[in-house]
């Protein structure tokens, strides 16, 4: 069984990580609203933030993982939840352990859901792209009645 001590200091670095994912949370609903009102210059703003934020989460899990292996514990969620067995019920630990991952999931599903957006707005732009590549190749195209027309007429450069 792990110090009081040590049980605080877990508690701290949960709180920590809490406090991290919540600001990641933040910049990926930002995101998400950035997306859904087609702001793609706040988008493509907001990448740097999420890869800063992103270290720290990074940062954060590392240090979990590597006081799990130090306790001998496989650096897992099943891992986790042995180790925090061994903690003092009263420290805390297991809901500021519980809000993290909370948190996490949350952090996943925004993503999850971001990225989503982000390939259907792919997708239309494709589309998009292919109808105006058609549109110029002056390839003929047919009308409702079946006559072969070209997509677009050339003109000469002096031809307004």
């Amino acid at each position: 069984m792990e110090s009081s001590d040590g049980a605080l200091a877990t508690v701290r670095d949960f709180e920590d990580e809490a406090r991290a994912l919540s600001a990641f949370i933040e910049i990926l609903e930002s995101e998400q609203t950035a997306l859904a009102e087609n702001r793609i210059d706040e988008v493509n703003g907001l990448a740097g933030a999420k890869a800063r934020h992103l270290a720290v989460l990074t940062s954060h899990s590392e240090k979990r993982a590597a006081r799990l292996e130090a306790a001998g514990i496989s650096p897992d969620a099943e891992g986790a939840r042995a180790w925090l067995a061994g903690l003092p019920e009263n420290s805390g630990a297991s809901a500021a352990w519980e809000r993290v991952t909370e948190l996490a999931r949350r952090a996943r599903d925004l993503n999850q859901a971001n990225g989503w957006v982000v390939s259907l707005q792919m997708q239309r732009i494709r589309r998009q792209l292919a109808f105006l590549a058609k549109a110029s190749s002056n390839h003929p195209v047919y009308s409702a009645d079946g006559v072969a027309r070209l997509a677009m007429r050339s003109r000469s450069l002096g031809e307004a």
